[in-house]
């Protein structure tokens, strides 16, 4: 068997169907591994007045307040998505942390080395005449609530509109001069804000005897997550953590609404499948039956593997239990692995209410983070959100 190019078993064709479009995941920039928060060096005058202008600039860019904004949009995603019994320490939690990070406005100081080093004191200069004109106050507010849609889509409200004017104005600047300079490294300048953004949090929670694992997003390898929300049969809605950088391909079948995914690692070391199914009638009421499906799931890779029988293993999930088992791929046994096969395939069948999702996960290497993320990702990194959001 070639693990990679054999199709799915066949009763979950009509669910697995060709994957088309590739969406770009709504980031809700949580969590990294949180070191402590490093306090910089006493500077020497020269060195305090470039910081002072630095932080001065970032103040004007608001950026704490695009971090506030950013911040109440996912941390409401993420209270939405908790069990029902968890919602109310999550917004209790959610509402401290954000005065927390409103009240102290430290991002800015945060990000003044990224801009010490990367603009020069007059373009410094004219950024700061920029952003502290009324054109620039202008661009800031509509940083900020852009902010908060990226993160949190269910309504999209424009940010308040400007006059023909004054948006020529603002595109003249960032087509010139420093301007320019602040549009091409746009990308950069995210990746900074984000991880400066990250370590904030994280510190800010420290300090309270929490931890960035209290938001519920694994916190290892440095590795940030993002939380994608999926709408799939009868309205139900589901967040679902995914790694930075993995790949998220979902497609849907008109006919019943069911949706599924499919999600890579940069690398493609491993390949998830994940079908999601509606159970209104409990075809899964017990482990007995769970082991039942899995085993039919698993059938026709059990004849074509190493393994001579199945070893199922169970996992408790927040909404239910999981049932899952691994098998190699005989004809790749004792074999360099060729670039697009892998040699271990793991099925299984997670139990979610009135509902149930099949998970495939090809993988190269069993111990390698990849493949214990992806497994972490199904079993514990999928909830539903419940009572619409609030």
């Amino acid at each position: 068997m070639a693990i990679r190019l054999r199709p799915a078993p066949s009763y979950l064709r009509s669910v697995a169907q060709p994957l088309r479009a590739l969406q770009s995941s709504r980031a809700v920039m949580f969590l990294a591994i949180a070191a402590s928060f490093l306090a910089a060096p006493v500077p020497s005058l020269a060195e305090q007045a470039t910081a002072n202008r630095a932080t001065a600039l970032l103040v004007l860019m608001r950026v704490d307040d695009q971090l506030a904004a950013q911040l109440k949009a996912a941390m409401k995603l993420r209270c939405a998505a908790v069990p029902e019994p968890q919602s109310d320490e999550c917004r209790t939690l959610s509402a401290t942390l954000l005065k927390d990070i409103t009240d102290a406005k430290q991002l800015a100081q945060a990000m003044t080395p990224y801009f010490e080093r990367t603009y020069t004191d007059e373009e410094m200069k004219q950024l700061t005449e920029f952003f502290g004109s009324p054109d620039g106050k202008a661009f800031a507010d509509i940083a900020v609530s852009l902010s908060y849609n990226r993160i949190y889509p269910e309504k999209q409200e424009p940010p308040r509109p400007i006059d023909s004017n004054t948006q020529r104005r603002i595109n003249t600047f960032l087509e010139s001069g420093p301007g320019k300079k602040f549009h091409d490294l746009a990308q950069e300048y995210k990746r900074e804000f984000d991880k400066q953004s990250l370590l904030y949090v994280c510190a800010t929670l420290e300090r309270r005897g929490s931890s960035c694992a209290t938001l519920g997003i694994r916190s290892g390898e440095g590795e940030m997550a993002s939380a994608k929300l999926v709408t799939i049969f009868q309205g139900r809605r589901i967040a679902i953590v995914i790694p930075d950088g993995w790949l998220v391909e979902e497609s849907s079948e008109g006919k019943n609404g069911v949706r599924s995914l499919t999600i890579r690692d940069a690398k493609e070391e491993i390949e998830l499948f994940v079908g999601f199914l509606p159970d209104s009638n409990g075809r899964l009421p017990s482990r007995l039956e769970l082991e039942r499906e899995l085993r039919k799931l698993c059938d026709t890779d059990l004849a074509n593997s190493v393994e001579r029988e199945l070893k199922p293993q169970f996992a408790k999930t927040v909404d239910g239990e999981a049932a899952y088992a691994t098998l190699t791929d005989r004809s790749l046994a004792g074999r360099d692995i060729p670039p697009d096969e892998r040699l271990y395939r793991t099925m299984g069948i997670r139990v979610l209410n009135n509902a149930y999702l099949i998970f495939i996960l090809d993988s190269r290497r069993l111990d390698a983070a990849t493949h214990i993320t992806a497994l972490q990702v199904v079993l514990k990194g999928i909830r539903e959100i419940r009572g619409g959001t609030r």
